[in-house]
């Protein structure tokens, strides 16, 4: 309960901050693009499996990232989340951390990093739920429609549970038709 109180409360400054934080951007204040999400939503779903146990979830993202040129620069995060894995009140919050860099060369864009799964607190006989990812995605805009494909691994995955390798694709298609911006 208490985290979820704290991702409530999280997400109110978050919203609260935001004017505040673009009013920065746009002055000049901070270098690079910073952004904060946040979202109430009624599950809390990553890889396919439910981390709330169906139930409702409050989160909070916060990304930063700075181009040193046209084609290569660094991002950093942070994401948090109540979680609820039906483990007897063990983890009640996530928070990841996620940094790398990107850029792009010869019409193709690449990013390389690492993301931090972190769930203070939580463990049971000694095992911890925390783990990391080392993270790659290469992708490329075709004008009619934007593909990618990545792969995370983890040499030691949730619950130490062994290695884990995640591969993904996205194919992306604009709808100029539709009348938003």
């Amino acid at each position: 309960m208490r985290a979820q109180t704290f991702a409530l409360a999280l997400t109110a400054a978050a919203i609260a901050s935001a004017p505040a934080l673009a009013q920065q951007k746009d002055d000049g204040l901070i270098p690079g693009d910073f952004a904060v999400t946040a979202l109430l939503g009624t599950d809390y779903v990553f890889r396919g499996i439910s981390q709330t146990d169906g139930g409702p979830t409050a989160q909070v993202t916060v990304d930063y990232s700075l181009m040193f040129s046209d084609n290569f620069g660094f991002y950093l995060g942070a994401f948090g989340s109540n979680v609820d894995f039906d483990d007897g009140d063990e983890a009640n919050f996530e928070l990841d951390v996620y940094g790398g860099l990107k850029g792009s060369i010869m019409g193709f864009s690449a990013q390389a990093g690492l993301i931090g799964y972190l769930y203070p607190g939580a463990s049971v006989g000694g095992t911890a739920y925390d783990y990391y990812e080392f993270a790659g995605k290469v992708g490329r805009d075709f004008g009619m429609f934007a593909a990618s494909v990545g792969v995370n691994y983890s040499p030691d995955y949730f619950f130490e549970t062994g290695t884990g390798f995640y591969l993904s694709a996205d194919v992306s298609v604009p709808l100029p038709f539709l009348p938003f911006d």
